[in-house]
């Protein structure tokens, strides 16, 4: 997912711009900019400083309520204003059929219920003839970039899906809207977000993360783990015609064929140098990018009745298709090797005669620490991410620990990089400000 989106602090007339995910505060909802991250306009922060972190969650709770409430009542504001507009969308594509929203206008009732997910807003389309979509569409948060990105996205997730949907994987047939991404659309007021349109799926998600862990009792977590397993062996049966790691997304939107195009890399250093990434692959699988539990459908009897979320899924190695998702491991912060429930997942491959998936999930660890390079999260240990590389890690390459520090460190080793002074000058940034920054926020750790 995007974590480097900027976007201006959100404070009443202020200009800075900051980078999205380090500034937002995640009970008010808002972006701020470092001087305004300490003020007191930050409501977060307006808080006396003798209060332990215990005593202020039930007010920062009661922040977050407030700021989720503000935010549904002004996205149900904006659906019963687009609403002839969607069902114009909808309707030309089933001709012949009229259709209705099924608006959910009790703000309280839609805060708690499956519509409002994290990343994505379902609103269902009942059709007359009993047919069920729904319009997905995608939340205005803190990952979410600009809408020429944002159109990219929701086209690449349309394309996977109808990929997989021709070779019987049991997924929702997705579609782009007759007008996707442009401005000359029906008379009806265009909605201000992008959306796309997909099939309604029975079931209900498979939430394993209730506790913020992958914690089950011991059926439930085999039951859990070899479902899991039996998905990843349907995907590894698929048969891909891409020659490129990357995107899925349409050549050709008004003919609906697809490719796949080659992802951005973030880190030159790393990726340059590893033998394991320089090797050419034989053949390539698609890997959901979220595959943590809850991308699962399963029905009463707890079987799986399908597999949504193919947002941001893309095509790439085997080895990477089918690392496993981070719930098997949460091991971000700590070392390298399996953890218990990794074992688990390596004997129901066992079980289920595919040695080869199980291997997978041995030298997951390296696209694990792969994929969260760049992240500005202190629980991530940069040693453990170059003990990944083992030997191909260059020898003048020595990042600092701290994040903050990281950023200056990087900046001076590609002062030279044409695409780095070229965005540096676009964000208005300096080394001079990176130095300044890493200083106050060295300065903020200590003060407390």
């Amino acid at each position: 997912m995007p974590e480097f989106i900027y976007c201006p602090c959100q404070v009443p007339d202020c200009k800075n711009e900051v980078i999205k995910y380090s500034g937002y505060c995640n009970w008010y909802m808002r972006v701020y900019c470092l001087p305004h991250r300490k003020d007191a306009v930050h409501e977060c922060k307006a808080f006396p400083k003798s209060l332990d972190r215990k005593a202020l969650l039930p007010e920062l709770r009661k922040i977050r309520r407030r700021a989720e409430l503000e935010f549904i009542k002004k996205l149900l504001d904006q659906i019963h204003a687009s609403k002839d507009y969607f069902i114009r969308e909808a309707e030309s594509l089933r001709i012949g059929h009229t259709c209705q929203l099924d608006i959910l206008d009790d703000v309280e009732v839609f805060r708690e219920s499956t519509r409002l997910g994290s990343f994505n807003i379902h609103i269902p389309i009942l059709f007359d003839d009993g047919v069920k979509w729904l319009i997905r569409i995608r939340r205005d948060s803190v990952t979410i970039p600009d809408p020429e990105i944002n159109n990219a996205i929701i086209e690449s997730e349309v394309a996977t899906m109808r990929v997989l949907k021709t070779q019987g994987m049991p997924v929702p047939q997705g579609f782009l809207p007759p007008h996707h991404g442009q401005s000359d659309g029906p008379n009806e007021r265009e909605p201000p977000f992008s959306y796309s349109f997909c099939e309604f799926m029975e079931g209900r998600p498979y939430n394993v993360l209730q506790t913020g862990s992958l914690n089950l009792p011991e059926d439930d977590l085999y039951r859990f783990i070899d479902n899991y397993a039996k998905v990843q062996i349907r995907l590894s049966e698929i048969k891909l015609p891409f020659t490129q790691i990357g995107r899925i997304y349409f050549r050709d939107l008004s003919h609906g064929d697809y490719t796949s195009m080659i992802g951005s890399l973030t880190n030159r250093d790393a990726h340059m140098a590893s033998t394991k990434l320089a090797e050419r692959p034989q053949e390539l699988f698609i890997k959901p990018d979220d595959e943590k539990g809850d991308h699962m459908m399963i029905d009463e009897s707890g079987k799986i009745s399908g597999v949504i979320d193919w947002e941001w899924a893309h095509v790439t190695t085997k080895a990477e298709a089918f690392t496993p998702h981070w719930i098997f491991s949460f091991a971000y912060g700590g070392p390298n090797k399996m953890t218990e429930n990794e074992n688990k997942l390596i004997e129901a491959y066992k079980r289920h005669n595919r040695p080869d998936l199980a291997e997978c999930v041995k030298t997951g660890r390296f696209y694990h620490r792969l994929g969260s390079i760049g992240y500005f999260y202190q629980v991530l240990k940069k040693e453990a991410h170059r003990a990944v590389f083992g030997k191909d890690i260059p020898k003048n390459f020595r990042p600092p620990p701290e994040d903050v520090d990281w950023r200056v460190y990087m900046m001076n080793r590609y002062k030279d990089d044409e695409g780095l002074k070229k965005n540096m000058s676009k964000h208005k940034w300096t080394l001079e400000r990176a130095e300044r920054e890493a200083q106050a926020v060295k300065q903020a750790v200590n003060d407390g």
